[in-house]
């Protein structure tokens, strides 16, 4: 995944983000914000196998994460305010999409992805 780069591949760059972080306005700053979303939304240990670098595309840093797929489920907690209280949520993608599984399609998923 690309940060910085718009859906037609036009390097944007993330300096707009970066001044929205106050005193961490730098790249260290920006890869502890992404990693604090993700141990937020997903959990410190898979926080941890996620790979975030950056590199400067025409003269501009742009943010690549990179997410390996898993050897066992990974739940995302929802978003406060929003989803189920404090219950995790199951979703996959499928395609080009993203989709959230429950019951049997969880159930199933899971057994023919990691047995």
């Amino acid at each position: 995944m690309f940060i910085g780069v718009d859906d037609d591949g036009n390097c944007l760059g993330i300096d707009q983000d970066l001044a929205t972080l106050g005193s961490k306005a730098h790249i260290d700053g920006y890869e502890l914000f992404v990693r604090q979303l993700l141990e937020t939304g997903l959990s410190v240990p898979t926080a941890a196998t996620v790979r975030v670098r950056f590199e400067a595309i025409d003269g501009k840093d742009v943010c690549v994460v990179r997410a390996s797929a898993s050897g066992k489920p990974v739940f995302a907690k929802p978003v406060k305010g929003q989803g189920g209280g404090d219950t995790s949520e199951f979703w996959v993608r499928i395609g080009n999409q993203t989709r959230q599984l429950h019951g049997d399609d969880m159930v199933q998923y899971q057994s023919e992805h990691w047995g």
